[in-house]
C-alpha cells in the first residue's frame, strides 16, 4: 500500500474519531481495504512475488475514474466473488492505472504506468495482459463485452494453467 493511501486511510479514521462516527465506519473502510489488498501496484513487486509464489502475472491496465468499460470489469468482475475466490489463487494481481485524477498515485506509478503501456503496446483501457515471472506476454484481453464473471473467471483461468 502507498504512503499517500494509508495517510488517506489514517486521516479518514481520524476524522470519524474525532466526529464521533460509528464503529460499523471504521470496520466498513477497513473491509474495503482488505477487498483491495491482493492488489499489487508495482511491477518488480509482482515480478519478486510470481517468481517466489510460481504464478504468472495477472496486469490490468485500466483508467478506474473515466473508462465506461474499465468501471463495468471492476464493478461486474473483479469485485465478484468469482474473481476474488479464484483468480488470486492462480495469478499475481497487480493493477496498472491511468485515472484522470492522479492525485492518489505516486510519480512512480505515474512513470510506471507510461513505460508499461508502452512496452506492452496498450492501445486501450481495459487491457488485461498475462505474463510470466519475467514479464514476457502469455496472453492478451482487451475490452470488456459484459461477459458473466464465471466466464471471465473460467477464460482466464484456462490461459494461467500449465
Amino acid at each position: 500500500m502507498s504512503f499517500m493511501k494509508q495517510f488517506y486511510l489514517m486521516f479518514t479514521l481520524m476524522i470519524a474519531t474525532i466526529l464521533g462516527c460509528s464503529e460499523t465506519t471504521t470496520e466498513e473502510q477497513s473491509s474495503e481495504l482488505e477487498d483491495a489488498s491482493g492488489w499489487l501496484v508495482s511491477f518488480a513487486e509482482a515480478k519478486a512475488k510470481s517468481t517466489e509464489e510460481g504464478k504468472p502475472i495477472l496486469m490490468e491496465f485500466t483508467g478506474s475514474d473515466w473508462c465506461p468499460p474499465c468501471i463495468a470489469l471492476h464493478d461486474n468482475v473483479l469485485t465478484s466473488d468469482a474473481f476474488k475466490q479464484q483468480i488470486p489463487e492462480k495469478f499475481i494481481l497487480l493493477k496498472l492505472d491511468n485515472p484522470r485524477d492522479k492525485s492518489k498515485q505516486t510519480p512512480e506509478e505515474i512513470a510506471q504506468y507510461k513505460k508499461l503501456s508502452a512496452e506492452y503496446n496498450v492501445k486501450g483501457v481495459p487491457t488485461i495482459i498475462v505474463s510470466d515471472a519475467t514479464g514476457k506476454e502469455q496472453h492478451r484481453q482487451v475490452g470488456y463485452s459484459r461477459e458473466t464473471p464465471q466466464e471471465w473467471v473460467a477464460k482466464l483461468i484456462g490461459v494461467g494453467s500449465p
